[in-house]
């Protein structure tokens, strides 16, 4: 019964009668991280089953370190029939039961193959995927990280497992981290940038997507990916860097350039009060008119010279 192995080590547990020391020793390697296969034989109804027992290291909730036990019976070949002619023919019916039971054993060998196969495609795609598989518990404690980490950071997966997220993200960038994460836990798929601390404890720009884990409530646990965008942060930074340069030759061109069109008009104010000529008059009045338009479409420039100057920033529109 459930009561009767619940919080019992598994070799003071009635299940250790049933583990030969082969099977300790699977647990043993299997508790060191790596996954195990063992064949069992339990008496069940006084009879005996043989069981596939696979052995996961898990990370629990609260970032121990665990096992996740899978028991799965293996078909029984069923013994030879006690009815049987002097031949040692079975009789027809018996026949008929080990054709279905040939048959079932094929499909049972069939669905095997197909999840072994299915699980082989997707834990390669998750393992040579660029960007970052992680998931966190309640406690925001690591439970899995995928192996790409080791090109981001230069950390073996098995350092994050079991610590926090936080302590591996840039100080300054903790508070806007953790409300971006809060935001995506509640339903809200809105990407978030901080930075990331490597092995060495340098900084990479990171981006995270994700949502809270499948088949618990919004604000529980969180799986999601990240993504290396230091590269792109860089060439922003650049970009950036020579816009306000750009914007800077630009306010002291216009400055000398306006400095330049008040002077043009004092010289037209006093070259208009030497002359009554209304030919020289009219020709006043004309490059006034022009250096009016100037003057405007430098002043127009002033208005546009810092679009593009900062970052794009997130507005309600409530």
């Amino acid at each position: 019964k459930r009561e009767d192995l619940g919080g019992i080590p598994v070799d003071k547990s009635p299940l250790a009668a049933m583990l030969t020391p082969s099977g300790m020793n699977h647990l043993q390697k299997a508790r060191e991280g790596h996954e195990q296969v063992h064949i069992v034989m339990f008496m069940v109804q006084d009879q005996a089953q043989h069981f596939r027992m696979k052995m996961i290291p898990l990370v629990l909730d609260h970032g121990e370190q665990g096992l996740g036990i899978i028991f799965e019976q293996v078909p029984r070949v069923p013994e030879p029939s006690p009815e049987s002619g002097h031949n040692g023919e079975s009789i027809p019916d018996k026949r008929e039961e080990n054709v279905e039971f040939e048959r079932r054993i094929s499909e049972h060998r069939k669905i095997e193959k197909a999840l072994i196969e299915s699980e082989a495609k997707y834990r390669a795609l998750v393992e040579n995927i660029t960007e970052v598989i992680f998931t966190l518990n309640d406690q925001d404690l690591i439970t899995y990280v995928s192996p790409a980490i080791m090109n981001l950071s230069g950390n073996d997966p098995s350092v994050l497992l079991g610590h926090q997220i936080q302590e591996f993200v840039y100080t300054d960038d903790i508070v806007p981290f953790e409300k971006g994460l809060e935001r995506n836990r509640r339903g809200a798929f809105e990407p978030f940038e901080f930075r990331f601390l490597t092995k060495n404890r340098a900084t990479r720009w990171v981006q995270v997507s994700g949502k809270s884990l499948p088949g618990k409530e919004a604000g529980c646990g969180f799986h999601g990916i990240i993504a290396d965008i230091h590269e792109r942060k860089r060439m922003e930074d650049a970009l950036r860097h020579a816009n306000k340069q750009i914007i800077l030759l630009t306010s002291i061109t216009r400055h000398d350039i306006l400095n330049g069109i008040t002077k043009m008009r004092l010289s037209l104010d006093l070259a208009k009060n030497e002359t009554h000529d209304e030919k020289l008059l009219h020709f006043f009045e004309l490059q006034e008119s022009i250096i009016a338009t100037i003057q405007h479409q430098i002043n127009f420039t002033r208005d546009y010279q810092n679009i593009g100057s900062s970052s794009p920033q997130w507005l309600s529109v409530t």
